[in-house]
């Protein structure tokens, strides 16, 4: 059964962990409200946030009936799951589905930590890293990503249409941006560029963190 019951979607815009939820809810016309959330305001630390999120971090979601989600591949999947009948988002085609939760879980657990380290010390986020080592790391998972995901002559990493894995690696990607001397392989400059073609909602989510990412290319 799809639901209809609308949610708060609790974002910092400028998060790229929070792009990607952003970005579903919206291509899945899933009624809801974002309510934004200044970290830099310690917003995220009160007593309000904190009913919604324990955990003091954004993207949190809650509907009417008081059903929270939180951590940004669950509301990806939850809104893909609960809020329409037939998306393609998240395929239900085992071997389809396989693919996209290997990918969610590897952008979770390898991507997104070697992309805070790299570049949180250029968009002012985190301590100074070794920049040299960091990149160097990062570019290999970057290189993995493009054997291992995107092999083949399909044009997304569950074949041939964009997939929350997209959405959620693409996002994080965004802000490798920073780094001037990046080394992208070939087949991720391709696949970046087909991943924001096919989403309408592309530029107004993520607009404002790749002009972050942008301005401080370094």
């Amino acid at each position: 059964m799809t639901m209809t019951a609308p949610f708060k979607l609790y974002v910092f815009r400028g998060s790229a962990n929070c792009v990607g939820a952003m970005i579903v809810a919206k291509e899945c016309n899933a009624p809801h409200t974002i309510v934004d959330v200044d970290l830099m305001k310690g917003e995220h630390l009160k007593p309000e946030y904190l009913e919604v999120n324990p955990r003091h971090q954004v993207p949190a979601m809650k509907d009417k009936h008081g059903i929270t989600v939180i951590e940004g591949n669950s509301i990806c999947k939850y809104i893909c799951s609960g809020y329409t009948a037939d998306s393609q988002l998240y395929p239900t085609a085992l071997q389809a589905r396989r693919i996209c939760d290997m990918a969610l879980d590897w952008r979770l657990g390898s991507l997104y930590p070697k992309m805070a380290d790299l570049a949180y010390p250029v968009l002012g986020f985190g301590g100074e890293k070794d920049r040299a080592t960091c990149k160097k790391i990062a570019e290999e998972d970057v290189e993995f990503f493009a054997k291992f995901f995107l092999d083949g002559l399909k044009d997304f990493i569950c074949g041939n249409a964009v997939s929350i894995a997209d959405i959620q690696v693409a996002t994080t990607m965004i802000f490798f941006d920073c780094i001037a001397d990046f080394k992208w392989p070939e087949k991720v400059i391709q696949w970046r560029k087909s991943v924001r073609a096919s989403l309408k909602s592309w530029d107004e989510c993520a607009g404002g963190c790749q002009q972050y990412a942008d301005s401080k290319r370094c």
